[in-house]
């Protein structure tokens, strides 16, 4: 039913079907070939899905592949292939469905092409679209219940198309699955299908969020060795946190995730209606209204740079805005999410006066503190006291580097729940009573995205955004942890005064990977085209793999070689603060 793949001239002696001449065979998948063909009667080209004839010979095929049918002849919307004619079973040798003909490429295709990955907010708006699309089928009784980006079509003028019913549940019927078996791509299945429950509205809003996932992330929510081990991970483990994987992904989209993928479905949103109005709400917080025609000219010309600008002048304006009352974690929201960035040119963003982050940060510590009972007028933004940690880099050279900490705090600690707590407010103990009569000085923390703060070793939080805590006059470290970005570390100095004391954190800066060679032959090794040494030091010391700021993980070229021996090529993938373990056999040259 599309044209992305190289198409392929007809070998077949199927010509013409009733009065549709076949014009060319497009690609062939499981239950049946799809065919472009003439319509004679109203002369204009459509697609012909033809079941597989040793497939319509079984009467559950037939009636699955006819019900398939039935389901997409009653949705009429523009987001959802058009379906025009089917086979009369009875009187037809061959079973078939006529469809619109789309020309354009699927969405898995159109990501590997353009990346989206900076752009959570046109993810959104994708989802939201599709969302819509599903929420008309779900009204009429008809589960998708195979929802993955190759089944999403971006066509040529930029519209979107959700086609593929083949494995549709009408909900009002019997499912035709067959005991035991599964129906669908199992990466997107959810838990409760994989249980073999049956397939609700609710398993479609899971299946969508993992498509979700995948685009602000560029990875799958869930992975396994083998379909065993994938579907069980799927039932009983958590899915990553997206933040963890991108900084890009605002508060509000990261919770729509979270609630769009929880294990039990009674937890998601209750419809489709319902996860694409927290969508739009998300997106009205950063200050974006939902505008399908430039989302649609900005798929067809894959101008992902001027969108960028356009959502940076949206979300510049909102922040500049009149301050209103309840809306602080909109605008600190607002001010990580330009913060993240939206382009790596600097010269392609308006200059950002640093008042205008000054007075967002005031405000959401001021607005706290009368939250708390205090009164913020007793608070200044102090720049002493506020020490930026040297950026933490990785050697590069070909000389092996230190043996790594692998037990450091960011790498073994627990992390928290999926939804973020309130912020705390710990005070430290003081164990000299004279130092009660001194002043407390206030220490407003604000993390983007978030990490687990240490002070002085001692654990404050897990998985904060932001903390406001007293302290008495004296020297202390500060450590923030997260699980992908590089440690920071802050030394501040407190002093008798009652003047607040402000601190912002960007983890933003990758922790490298590591990589260890374990080969029957000391050879060399080289990642990404620059030499690393040999294997046998790989493995006392792990060569360090950069990675780009901003990014959990890269996919690497890594090339062993050794005279005499078969040169070895891999294409690895690196995680920020993980040691990569290969095992690799050389093969002699014969």
């Amino acid at each position: 039913m599309h044209t992305h793949h190289h198409p392929k001239i007809a070998n077949t002696p199927l010509e013409k079907i009733a009065h549709y001449r076949i014009v060319r065979m497009l690609g062939q998948g499981g239950m049946s070939i799809v065919y472009e063909a003439l319509d004679e009667k109203l002369k204009r080209p459509v697609a012909i899905k033809v079941l597989h004839p040793f497939l319509a010979e079984g009467v559950e095929y037939r009636l699955r592949f006819l019900r398939e049918a039935e389901a997409v002849a009653r949705l009429t919307h523009p987001n959802i292939v058009q379906i025009f004619d089917v086979a009369n079973s009875d009187s037809s040798e061959h079973l078939y469905i006529v469809t619109e003909l789309l020309f354009g490429e699927t969405l898995k295709d159109y990501v590997t092409r353009v990346k989206l990955v900076e752009l959570p907010e046109l993810s959104a708006m994708i989802i939201w679209q599709m969302a819509q699309a599903l929420e008309h089928a779900h009204q009429k009784g008809i589960i998708h219940r195979d929802i993955k980006p190759e089944n999403i079509m971006v066509l040529k003028d930029g519209q979107l198309k959700l086609m593929d019913f083949g494995i549709a549940s009408l909900g009002s019927e019997e499912s035709l699955t067959q005991t035991g078996s599964l129906l669908g791509s199992l990466c997107h299945l959810s838990p409760e299908l994989i249980k073999g429950h049956k397939a609700t509205a609710r398993s479609d809003i899971f299946s969508l969020t993992t498509v979700f996932f995948w685009l602000l992330t560029e990875r799958l929510p869930f992975i396994g060795d083998s379909p065993h081990a994938l579907l069980k991970t799927i039932v009983d483990t958590p899915h990553e946190r997206v933040q963890l994987m991108s900084a890009y992904v605002s508060d509000d989209l990261a919770h729509i995730v979270d609630r769009g993928m929880s294990k039990d479905a009674a937890l998601r949103f209750v419809s489709m209606l319902a996860m694409a109005d927290a969508i739009e709400a998300a997106l009205a917080n950063l200050g974006i209204a939902l505008d399908t025609q430039r989302m649609q000219a900005t798929l067809r010309e894959s101008k992902v740079a001027q969108f960028k600008a356009y959502l940076y002048d949206q979300m510049k304006k909102e922040l500049s805005g009149p301050a209103e009352n309840g809306d602080v974690a909109k605008r600190l929201a607002l001010t990580c999410r330009l913060d993240a960035g939206l382009t790596k040119d600097p010269s392609q963003l308006p200059q950002k006066k640093p008042s205008l982050i000054k007075r967002t940060i005031w405000f959401a510590v001021a607005a706290s503190l009368l939250i708390l009972g205090l009164d913020p007028r007793t608070w200044q933004l102090l720049s002493q006291g506020t020490h930026e940690a040297p950026p933490i880099t990785a050697k590069t050279s070909s000389e092996s580097p230190e043996p790594v900490d692998l037990t450091a705090p960011d790498q073994t600690l627990p992390y928290g729940p999926l939804f973020l707590k309130e912020p705390e407010r710990p005070e430290i103990n003081i164990p000299d009573k004279k130092a009660l009569k001194v002043s407390m000085q206030e220490i407003a923390i604000v993390v983007w995205p978030f990490a687990n703060i240490f002070l002085d070793g001692k654990l404050l939080g897990e998985d904060k955004k932001s903390l406001s805590l007293r302290l008495s006059p004296g020297k202390y470290k500060l450590t923030f942890a997260h699980r992908y970005a590089a440690t920071i570390e802050k030394l501040i100095t407190v002093k008798d005064t009652a003047s607040p004391m402000e601190i912002n954190v960007q983890m933003v800066k990758s922790k490298p990977a590591f990589l260890r060679v374990v080969t029957n032959i000391d050879a060399d090794v080289a990642v990404g085209g620059s030499y690393k040494g040999s294997t046998k030091k790989s493995v006392s010391r792990p060569v360090v793999i950069p990675l780009p700021d901003k990014h959990h993980s890269q996919i690497k070229e890594v090339f062993l070689s050794k005279d005499g021996y078969q040169p070895v090529i891999l294409e690895v993938e690196f995680v920020a603060g993980q040691i990569k373990d290969l095992s690799i056999k050389l093969v002699p040259i014969s």
